[in-house]
């Protein structure tokens, strides 16, 4: 591990996820140290760049991204208490969805418990539309 846990992406991170890794002990501690080496390697894997943190998310690191062609994307990265039945269950469940009525899953890491995702546009609430169009 290199660095501090407060260098990088670290001090960019939700309070509610920096709280929830600091929760975790000696495993939350690792996986902030170790998340700046985790994206980059990340982004090396998958061909994008993680250009920055959005906020909302409470259990995982969720970050913007854009791939080579400059498409936005979504890198999404579980902290380490997230279960791996679980982890198998959302990548599963998305893969046999296929972007439909789910995002887009385009690549994922169990070793990290790292996907990287459809970017979506506004919430479907907010589009104005009919639940039945929403559906569609």
């Amino acid at each position: 591990m290199k660095g501090s846990p407060m260098n990088g992406w670290c001090t960019r991170l939700p309070r509610t996820v920096k709280g929830r890794a600091d929760s975790l002990g000696e495993a939350g501690l690792k996986w902030l140290q170790s998340l700046d080496e985790v994206i980059a390697r990340l982004e090396k894997q998958w061909g994008i760049t993680v250009v920055d943190v959005l906020e909302g998310g409470s259990a995982a690191f969720v970050g913007l991204s854009k791939d080579n062609l400059g498409k936005e994307c979504i890198l999404k990265i579980s902290l380490p208490n997230d279960p791996p039945d679980r982890y198998r269950l959302c990548v599963n469940t998305l893969r046999a969805a296929n972007g439909k009525g789910y995002c887009q899953l385009y690549a994922d890491d169990i070793s990290h418990r790292a996907i990287l995702l459809e970017r979506l546009g506004p919430r479907l609430y907010q589009s104005g539309l009919t639940p039945e169009k929403q559906m569609v």
